[in-house]
């Protein structure tokens, strides 16, 4: 899970286990205005009211994605 705050940072969240943030990165130099992840969940695209854009590539960060049958039944 990925959230966005007024102190221009994004910080990511994990689920499994105890949870918790897993980072925090100060991205903008003005508050965050929109996440969305990438449908394979790899890459998260954030926004800021200062006008930027950027992607952020999780491709080896976060171990192997869940399969569409783990999905499906919510494993």
């Amino acid at each position: 899970m990925a959230l966005g705050s007024d102190d221009h940072r994004i910080s990511i969240w994990g689920t499994g286990g105890k949870g918790g943030c897993i980072s925090s990165i100060l991205a903008f130099k003005d508050s965050v205005m929109d996440l969305s992840w990438s449908s394979d969940g790899v890459i998260l695209a954030a926004s800021s009211f200062d006008g930027s854009v950027v992607l952020i590539n999780f491709q080896d960060d976060f171990g192997e994605p869940m399969s569409k049958n783990e999905l499906v039944r919510g494993a």
